[in-house]
């Protein structure tokens, strides 16, 4: 049993499962229904963290007020482009977290691409065990949860304010990672993943009657 990341399929491996994401239309719906429900519980928890760090202070008026205390068109088109920015951004730097463990585990450049309107990272050269493969899934919920509430906690209301929608999008965005890390955890062990940046690929150990037909054959 490997712990590495490796680039040759080890010997008695085959292809035993592949999780699409975008082609299982009842994978999709159970994955935006989750990131539905993550929403809602980083919402609430982040208004009850606001409220820690940031005692007597409006959220929702902190929200508005990151462009100034009047709405004239300046201001609208400010905070516009503010929340553009969070919410494209926040894509870019959750596959950018992916990208840097990918590289910390095969210390090779990882593959960054686009589909439709949302940025992937991905190892296509590579296999990597279970563990290993859920840690990449699951630190940019983890890196970036951290990092915005400490950073929210010690910036002023309005900013820590942003910075917590930025946190709670990538909670959000994190539905379809943490639906792959349920699934990979119910894979045999031993089992290699190779992320192929739009689907998800495990090569199990064959069985002794797995060996047996494959000889027949």
């Amino acid at each position: 049993m490997t712990m590495e990341a490796v680039k040759a399929l080890p010997p008695n491996y085959k292809q035993c499962g592949e999780l699409d994401v975008a082609e299982n239309k009842a994978v999709l719906i159970a994955v935006n229904a989750l990131a539905l429900v993550l929403i809602l519980l980083f919402i609430w928890l982040a208004l009850q963290f606001f409220a820690l760090v940031h005692p007597g202070v409006d959220a929702v008026a902190a929200l508005w007020q990151v462009a100034g205390t009047t709405m004239g068109i300046g201001s609208r088109v400010i905070l516009m482009l503010v929340a553009l920015a969070v919410f494209f951004g926040v894509g870019v730097v959750h596959e950018l977290v992916h990208g840097l463990f990918f590289w910390i585990f095969t210390r090779e450049r990882p593959v960054f691409g686009f589909k439709s309107l949302y940025v992937y990272a991905a190892a296509p050269d590579w296999y990597l065990p279970l563990g290993r493969y859920i840690v990449v899934g699951l630190m940019p919920l983890v890196v970036i949860t951290v990092l915005g509430l400490v950073f929210a906690a010690v910036v002023p209301a309005t900013v820590g304010v942003w910075v917590l929608l930025f946190t709670v999008t990538n909670a959000g965005g994190a539905a379809g990672d943490m639906f792959a890390v349920v699934w990979l955890l119910r894979q045999p062990p031993g089992a290699l993943a190779r992320d192929q940046g739009t689907a998800i690929e495990v090569y199990c150990p064959m069985r002794d009657s797995d060996k047996v037909i494959q000889a027949e054959e």
